[in-house]
């Protein structure tokens, strides 16, 4: 996500539950997944983006690097955890075929209302672009489309990291 704490520092709380003493991360506003965002990158570095990739300089001069990465990533019990939860979405929730599904049945439930929405921020035809096409927005920057974007994120982060997909 471009839009939360590892990036942008921001749309998240952090929770601490009195009745078992953990904190709880909660994550909201989660607009820039899959690569959308104003970050001026190109479609094809958004989809390259290593996995300990952490921005320096910080996409913003309000934002400072996001210290509990950087702690976390320095700890090879984290890093191997990391990793691990990686590799599980991989082999999980995170296939091609099950993450296209999914676009489809929203793509299908929310398309209605995308259409009859007179104060929506781009064309109906944007919309239905950016399900299998990158399109451009606001001053020539870039918008992944949904399905290659998944795609070449899954392929580059299990080589990334030695993942065998699809198990």
């Amino acid at each position: 996500d471009f839009d939360g704490y590892e990036y942008a520092a921001n749309n998240y709380y952090i929770y601490n539950n009195s009745s078992d003493n953990k904190f709880y991360w909660i994550a909201w506003d989660r607009n820039g997944s899959f690569g959308g965002g104003w970050w001026n990158m190109s479609v094809a570095r958004k989809e390259s983006i290593p996995v300990y990739y952490i921005p320096n300089p910080p996409p913003s001069p309000l934002v400072s690097p996001p210290p509990l990465h950087e702690r976390m990533l320095q700890d090879t019990d984290y890093t191997d955890e990391y990793l691990n939860t990686l590799c599980a979405y991989l082999q999980g929730d995170f296939r091609v075929n099950y993450l296209y599904d999914q676009i489809d049945a929203l793509y299908n439930r929310i398309k209605p209302y995308v259409y009859a929405d007179v104060n929506k921020l781009y064309s109906d035809q944007l919309f239905e672009n950016n399900i299998n096409f990158a399109v451009s927005i606001d001053s020539g920057k870039e918008l992944p489309g949904l399905k290659p974007f998944i795609t070449a994120r899954i392929t580059n982060v299990a080589n990334e990291i030695g993942c065998l997909v699809g198990i």
